[in-house]
């Protein structure tokens, strides 16, 4: 069996190299822009398992935007790996598929709209599958079709299907997107915020940011702000920068 591993991490050449002791072939990608040529091309792939974040990448978001290049609606925005999956339902929606991860916070949304919007049903933590034999299962059972998440990424959200569509509660109009990428980008003042979407939103109103945080609020506690809407966004974007500045989130909600 092929795997396509999509990767930047130190250990994925070792993980690669093992694995062909347990009848497997890797084939590695280490950033979402080379997952994209292997996919587009005539390369034999019989299942994908994807990483979530890319630090080169994270650090180009940072760069861009401490330094004013990116904007509400222009700029280069974080490649991740939902670009992958979208590459994916491009050039080979029929491919088995799985994303592998930590379980940390900056991830979970990621792994949400995987589950939601790309229907992907095997998610495996990096530490339970780091070593070869366990990955090689990890494997299979992607291949066979057999749904797996793994307990400490159910347990932060991903796949439990009581939990909120992302698109409703986070993006349910045009403005509440241009809103929470201005406070992601670093406004932290209802007039800063006004400011960075004056060119995409016609009028804003200070209301629409409690709207905001009453729907985010099942996603993190207002509470812990005393009410405050304005903190408890500024607080949720710095948390989920990576995600509402996503090139791929962008796309799904412009």
């Amino acid at each position: 069996m092929r795997a396509l591993l999509v990767d930047d991490g130190r250990y994925i050449n070792d993980t690669a190299k093992q694995l062909r002791n347990h009848g497997h072939d890797a084939l590695l990608a280490e950033s979402p822009q080379e997952a994209r040529k292997i996919l587009r091309s005539q390369e034999v792939v019989e299942c994908a398992f994807i990483d979530v974040l890319f630090k080169p990448n994270l650090d180009d978001l940072d760069r861009d935007r401490q330094a004013g290049r990116i904007s509400v609606e222009r700029g280069l925005f974080c490649d991740s790996g939902l670009a992958v999956l979208d590459a994916i339902a491009t050039y080979r929606p029929s491919l088995p598929t799985a994303i592998w991860s930590e379980s940390l916070e900056n991830r979970r949304l990621h792994m949400i709209h995987a589950f939601q919007w790309y229907k992907v049903r095997n998610f495996y933590s990096k530490d339970a599958v780091g070593a070869a034999e366990a990955m090689s299962l990890a494997i299979t059972e992607t291949i066979n079709g057999t749904p797996f998440i793994d307990k400490s990424l159910y347990e932060s959200g991903v796949g439990q299907r009581h939990w909120p569509d992302l698109g409703k509660t986070l993006f349910p109009r045009s403005d509440w997107a241009a809103i929470w990428r201005a406070i992601a980008l670093g406004a932290t003042s209802h007039e800063e915020i006004r400011e960075k979407i004056r060119s995409c939103v016609r009028k804003y109103r200070r209301e629409t940011l409690g709207d905001m945080a009453l729907a985010a609020d099942s996603m993190s506690a207002i509470s812990e702000y005393n009410g405050n809407a304005l903190a408890f966004c500024i607080a949720f974007a710095a948390r989920q920068r990576s995600f509402l500045l996503d090139v791929t989130i962008k796309k799904h909600f412009p």
